[in-house]
């Protein structure tokens, strides 16, 4: 057997003592490795998180984090968010600050402690130090983890929760002990309370509890099982009543459109740490005129890969390989599909960052022939693993993702050297944005007044008990901006819109402002329009 074989535990068992020096040099190349690899995720995470600005949701969760406990729960049965991360976040910028850095401080540290946990998952699963590194690898340099590690949402502290629960599972199913079944509960009731999306991971989970390989007879399971959702659901019922609402809200108003089979397949690929649609741009800008390298090249690449992972694990000769790779499937593609055939049939709801809870555990799936493959040759059994890591490392470096500029937005017009102007935001979330950045200038101009549906005291009082967000679909955005140019009280009005969450009241603005301005300019900031009206003076 050769060394790299050497690094699964099965073959570290047989080594005898006159093995160990030769072994010596493998196991310091593997801490080394471990050590690479976990500097180099928690470098990705961490360095230049404050460097983009943050985006309208991020701007929302800012603003109602400020608030207490009780206010916070006031606003949300017209979110589609569970409270969890926003009382987490709230107690965190208590102790932090509020400052962009701060912020995402919290996602940041979830998602660098999922990654022993990744680790630790792989290790178990497959009994193989050599798919530890593997998992470990994926879940360092993936970029989908990495950007939501950086934002402040609660996608990483889902990751973390979702990985933990898992891991609980394994170990309260290799032996039984109140503390590891209350692990379970608790964590899986932290999932629940992390996103509402999450409901869809409970099918996945209870397969995964009945089935991964343990010494707990079915009827122990169904036994036990039914205790850790009972102290779940105990747990969960005071959020019930407030989930129906949110569900009806998203039933009757959400902005998700229908999902088709290209994008369930480009999801399975991001989780994956293929990024499709940066690869082809990247390749087709160095290679112009090529047509290859695009969506149809990295897709089937993928697919097989993990239909070769899952093949390997559920035609194995072992009933217990055959049960991981039925689990795995269960936590990882289950949740996905369900939301896509609901979303197909029902109102959609599928994005991608919902399933970070589950997509973190396909690239597991991968390590099915490398772990329990009865080929020999390690090296025929690691390239479709290699394959796919490779294209995840170059997807991680080619991309350039970049957030709405709200900041950028927020100087430029509050520092127009133009004084007696009103700068209008008329989306709330986006006139939080420019609230908090506008608190952040080193030299405000005074004669500058940002407005929007929301009031001063709507934006920054603590202290409110209910804080209110207007609703923009029931405002008359193009009537109030008619009653302020009528006013002449200001010799310039600017309009910062986030054009690609325009509802019908803002369509027509563009429109209504070149008929009701003497002159006008339009500067683009990405998905951000900032137009200048320009006002006669009377």
């Amino acid at each position: 057997m050769s060394s790299s074989v050497g690094l699964s535990s099965a073959a570290e068992s047989r080594q005898g003592e006159s093995e160990s020096v030769a072994v010596g040099p493998v196991q310091v190349a593997y801490v080394l490795a471990v050590i690479v690899l976990a500097g180099a995720g928690i470098w990705l995470r961490a360095a230049h998180v404050d460097a983009q600005s943050m985006w309208a949701d991020e701007g929302y969760t800012t603003w109602l984090t400020k608030y207490r406990f009780a206010a916070i729960l006031s606003v949300l049965p017209n979110d589609n968010h569970p409270p969890l991360y926003y009382f987490l976040l709230h107690v965190w910028r208590s102790v932090f600050g509020s400052s962009v850095f701060a912020m995402r401080g919290l996602s940041v540290i979830a998602s660098v402690l999922c990654l022993p946990v990744i680790y630790v998952l792989g290790r178990k699963i497959f009994q193989s130090w050599l798919c530890a590194l593997i998992a470990l690898a994926f879940a360092s340099i993936s970029f989908l983890p990495i950007w939501y590690a950086q934002e402040v949402r609660g996608y990483a502290l889902l990751e973390f929760e979702s990985s933990v629960c898992v891991l609980s599972m394994i170990f309260a199913l290799e032996k039984m002990a109140p503390i590891r079944l209350l692990l379970v509960s608790l964590f899986g009731a932290a999932v629940l309370y992390t996103h509402t999306m999450t409901l869809f991971y409970i099918p996945g989970f209870v397969i995964f509890w009945m089935i991964y390989p343990s010494a707990l007879s079915k009827r122990q399971r169904l036994n036990y099982g039914a205790a850790a959702s009972g102290i779940m659901l105990l747990i969960y019922a005071p959020w019930i009543s407030i989930l129906r609402q949110q569900i009806r809200g998203v039933h009757s108003d959400f902005w998700a459109v229908r999902p088709g089979l290209t994008t369930l397949l480009d999801v399975v690929c991001s989780y994956c740490g293929v990024a499709t649609h940066d690869l082809q741009v990247a390749f087709r800008t160095h290679l112009p005129g090529t047509k290859l390298f695009g969506f149809m090249t990295w897709v089937p690449i993928v697919m097989l890969a993990l239909g070769f992972g899952l093949y390997q694990g559920l035609s194995h000769q072992k009933n217990d390989v055959r049960r991981k790779a039925l689990a795995m499937a269960a936590i990882s593609v289950l949740p996905i599909v369900l939301a896509f055939v609901d979303s197909r049939v029902l109102t959609p709801i599928f994005i991608d960052r919902v399933f970070m809870g589950a997509g973190v555990f396909l690239p597991l799936v991968f390590c099915f022939p490398v772990a329990f493959s009865a080929a020999r040759n390690l090296s025929l059994r690691l390239t479709p693993v290699v394959v796919v890591l490779m294209i995840a490392g170059l997807s991680c470096a080619v991309r350039h993702e970049k957030r709405d500029d709200w900041r950028g937005v927020t100087e430029y017009a509050l520092n127009l050297p133009v004084p007696h102007r009103e700068v209008f935001a008329f989306q709330p979330f986006c006139q939080m944005l420019m609230d908090y950045y506008a608190n952040r200038l080193p030299n405000p101009v005074e004669s500058v007044e940002l407005s929007g549906l929301m009031t001063k005291a709507g934006l920054e009082d603590e202290a409110d008990p209910k804080p209110h967000i207007p609703v923009l679909a029931n405002a008359d955005p193009l009537g109030t901006l008619g009653e302020e140019i009528d006013s002449h009280r200001y010799a310039e009005i600017d309009v910062a819109l986030q054009m690609y969450r325009l509802t019908p009241g803002l369509l027509a603005m563009p429109k209504f402002m070149e008929t009701h301005c003497s002159s006008m300019s339009v500067i683009d900031f990405g998905g951000i329009r900032v137009t200048r009206c320009m006002l006669s003076q009377h």
